[in-house]
């Protein structure tokens, strides 16, 4: 089961902005630069530049043994084209809608280079667009060979690609990172590389004009007194060839890059020679650098990193040169990977729901079981509370049956004369009474009789044993009376006396 997450969690789009590598192949050149953390503070972590050996195999050996050295392991590589294998043209178009700018570039892309459609890749960005309608657009165009050659290299280290751009984008994003801001008015960046000086018009972060003068940092040095004014006098074509464009702002100033330290003079013979004022600044200087890059500055000798450090603060014209089966394999990519995701996300969801449902049908189980439990409870309760009720009935059963043998007491007392004695009252029936006594006086017997009818209380009262004995010099009379209570006897008690 974890091996099957494994290999699905392959497939999955990887978080953005933990890291970002680029690569840069030429003829003779190999740069890669890998950085951490999201575009606005990232890291440099890596800075590699290794000699072109023959042949790809010892090149990918030669890339990998040095990546793995200092721990590079990309999530993913953008390719930057070098700005000398880079042919741009910018030209206006009579429209401002993209498809049919599209539609006209890719009619115009062969007149502007000697090879045939087959044979090179092109991408085109909108520069701007006026209010009459018509577009400025630079044209991009690469030959398939160069771009081809750098993606093997990358598929060869196992490395998943995530586009090919421009070094010259790199130079707007550095630009914009040195400056703090999109510049206004045009400014020239002459990049000076190992062999190559790139100088390009950038303005607002977009390419205005472009070109690639064949010397760099090895001939300014080697040959200090000539190719100095060689390199002005081909940045002063530069701005005429701008100007003859039809730009109608010129150039304000010029920002020299690449590896300025090793040309101290560079700076001050350019600003006297194009009149033009002029600002060196080295190429990572305004960007933070890993301490493994601090140490490593003096292995990266005459090369230039400034494209690749601007394109890893997240510069990006639009462009990309990508061969068309690749890009298309590469949506299909992306495309399974959202399905994988989706259908990640549905099972999680009917996950969620399945397990929503498990849970609220466990609360409402145990919500029974708390209703059972109570009305258990509420049973033992109500038991308990029915045996109180009747032992209450009963005591206050008890309480009214002394309240009336009282009352008959007290009754009997009242009806009865001084000559006569009672010795029990007895409860023969459950509303019959049998009352026996004693009385100095026979009539008074038959008195008390009519007495009790008369009471309200009895009923049927019967003198059944009336005998007269002697008790010691005295005659006494000795009765029993049967009666009827005329309301709801009290239990059995007795009285004696």
């Amino acid at each position: 089961m974890g091996a099957a997450l494994n290999r699905l969690a392959q497939w999955l789009p990887a978080p953005v902005g933990r890291s970002f590598t680029a690569l840069s192949i030429d003829g003779q050149w190999v740069k890669l630069l890998h950085a951490t953390g999201a575009p606005r503070g990232r890291t440099i972590a890596s800075l590699i530049v290794l000699p072109v050996p023959e042949g790809d195999a010892g090149l990918v050996d030669a890339l990998r043994q040095r990546c793995r050295a200092q721990g590079i392991e990309p999530e993913s590589v953008l390719i930057a084209n070098p700005s000398h294998l880079t042919t741009t043209r910018v030209f206006s178009v009579p429209s401002s809608e993209w498809r049919e700018i599209r539609d006209i570039v890719e009619l115009q892309a062969e007149k502007h280079t000697p090879y045939s459609k087959e044979e090179i890749l092109t991408d085109f960005s909108i520069v701007e667009t006026d209010a009459a309608g018509y577009s400025k657009v630079m044209l991009v165009i690469s030959h398939q060979e160069v771009v081809n050659r750098a993606i093997r290299i990358a598929e060869a280290m196992g490395w998943s690609l995530e586009r090919v751009g421009l070094e010259l984008e790199g130079l707007a994003g550095w630009l914009r990172a040195v400056r703090g801001a999109t510049p206004k008015q045009p400014v020239l960046v002459a990049d000076v590389d190992a062999e190559v000086t790139t100088a390009a018009v950038i303005r607002q972060q977009k390419i205005l004009f472009h070109r690639s003068l064949p010397f760099g940092v090895k001939q300014l040095i080697a040959e200090p007194s000539g190719v100095p004014s060689r390199l002005i006098a081909e940045l002063r074509r530069t701005l005429e060839a701008f100007e003859a464009e039809g730009w109608q702002q010129p150039v304000s100033d010029i920002v020299l890059t690449g590896q300025v330290e090793r040309l101290p003079d560079l700076k001050a013979q350019l600003q006297q020679g194009l009149e033009i004022p002029t600002e060196a600044v080295a190429a990572a200087e305004r960007f933070a650098l890993g301490p493994g890059v601090v140490a490593a500055q003096a292995e990266l000798g005459q090369s230039s990193f400034a494209s690749l450090l601007g394109l890893s603060v997240g510069a990006e014209t639009g462009i990309d040169l990508t061969p068309k089966p690749l890009r298309l394999h590469r949506v299909f990519e992306l495309r399974t990977r959202a399905l994988i995701t989706l259908g990640c996300q549905l099972i999680a969801a009917v996950v969620l729901v399945a397990g929503l449902a498990v849970f609220e049908a466990q609360q409402r189980e145990r919500y029974r079981g708390w209703l059972r439990a109570e009305s258990e409870r509420a049973g033992l309760e109500t038991s308990a509370l029915d045996f109180s009720l009747k032992q209450v009935e009963l005591v206050r059963g008890w309480l009214t049956a002394r309240g009336r043998f009282l009352e008959l007491l007290v009754e009997l007392n009242r009806r009865s004369s001084d000559a006569i004695r009672w010795d029990t009252l007895e409860f023969v029936q459950s509303d019959r009474l049998l009352l026996k006594g004693t009385s100095s006086e026979m009539p008074k017997v038959y008195e008390m009789v009519s007495a009790l009818e008369k009471s309200g209380l009895f009923a049927k009262v019967d003198a059944k044993k009336v005998t007269k004995r002697r008790d010691g010099e005295e005659n006494v009379t000795s009765f029993e009376l049967t009666c009827e209570l005329l309301t709801e006897p009290p239990p059995s008690p007795q009285v004696s006396s």
